[in-house]
Formats: structure tokens, C-alpha cells, sequence
């Protein structure tokens, strides 16, 4: 090689160099740096979504209430004849049986007088009533019950304590559970 080929390798080189720190330069110069990130909100409740969501949460509350209490005076009747019927259990002699059926037959009566109208109901006694009874509350037969009502009301043949008991205890589940 000769002197005037190293001579131009040479001035390539720094050419080189300098093109090469002027890039870095450069590249220095356009870095952003680091991101500069605003403060954190703070939370409040102060916001105008919270004020409408504890409105309409206590629109919903008020309206829970009141279908609560709507529910509970609707269903009086149903606490009364439980109550009734709950009196009886605890007066069972074997002096007053067949009243005591007269007395939930009664109680049954003016319930289902007082759910499905007396229209439909009063005119109702023997195997239709006791159907009645069976198509209002499912899984549970007053069918059953039917032979030894009649014979306990029309023939004065007392029914047992323990059917009377069965009976009382049929004819409570069928208050709370009818319609």
C-alpha cells in the first residue's frame, strides 16, 4: 500500500469517527427523558355518579321495605289461622274431638274463602272441598283425611288424637303454603 492509500484510509476513518459521535450526539439530544407522570387522584365521594348511586340504592332499600310490609299485612290472615289452629293443638282432649275438626274444617273454610273468593269456595264440602284443598298445595293429600272427617262430623265417631294431629298439622301447612 502507499503512502497516499493510507493517507485517504485514514481520513476515512476520522470521517468516520466523527459522523459516528455526531449520530450519538443526536441520538442523546432526542431522548425524552424520563416520563413525567401527573399525582394520583384522590378518591372522594364527591363526585356527582356517587350522589345518583346512593339515590337509586336507597330507592331500591325503600322499595324492599315496602314490598317487606305490603307482604306481611297481605299475609294476617295466614298468621291469624296458624294461630288459631296452633290454640287447638294445645287443647286436644279426646272429650271435643269432632269439634276440633269442625273448627279446622272452619278455619280452612274462611282461609280459602278469603284467598279464592266465596264463589268459589262456599258451595265446596265432602270429596270436592277436600280435592279443592289437594289441587291448591301440591305433594300434600286431604284425600286421605276424607273418610275419617265425615265419620268424625256427620256420624259423631271421634277420629284418634293422632289423626287429629296429622290433620291440624296438614291443614297448617296448607295456610302457609296455598297460593
Amino acid at each position: 500500500m502507499t503512502l497516499s492509500t493510507l493517507h485517504i484510509l485514514a481520513n476515512i476513518y476520522g470521517i468516520t469517527m466523527k459522523l459516528y459521535q455526531e449520530s450519538e450526539l443526536a441520538s442523546e439530544s432526542q431522548e425524552l427523558g424520563p416520563i413525567l407522570e401527573p399525582d394520583p387522584i384522590k378518591f372522594s365521594f364527591d363526585t356527582p355518579g356517587w350522589y345518583f348511586f346512593a339515590i337509586v340504592l336507597f330507592l331500591f332499600f325503600l322499595f324492599g321495605i315496602f314490598n317487606w310490609v305490603k307482604q306481611y299485612r297481605n299475609n294476617a290472615y295466614r298468621r291469624q289461622a296458624i294461630k288459631k289452629l296452633d290454640q287447638l293443638i294445645r287443647n286436644t282432649n279426646e272429650i271435643d274431638l269432632s269439634q276440633q275438626v269442625t273448627e279446622v274444617l272452619t278455619v280452612l273454610k274462611l282461609v280459602a274463602v278469603q284467598t279464592y273468593g266465596r264463589k268459589e269456595v262456599a258451595n265446596l264440602h265432602g270429596k270436592p272441598w277436600f280435592s279443592f284443598l289437594d289441587s291448591k298445595v301440591k305433594s300434600h293429600s286431604f284425600s286421605e283425611f276424607e273418610p275419617i272427617i265425615s265419620k268424625s262430623v256427620y256420624q259423631c265417631i271421634p277420629m284418634g288424637v293422632d289423626e287429629l294431629t296429622a290433620f291440624k298439622n296438614l291443614s297448617k301447612i296448607w295456610i302457609r303454603k296455598h297460593a
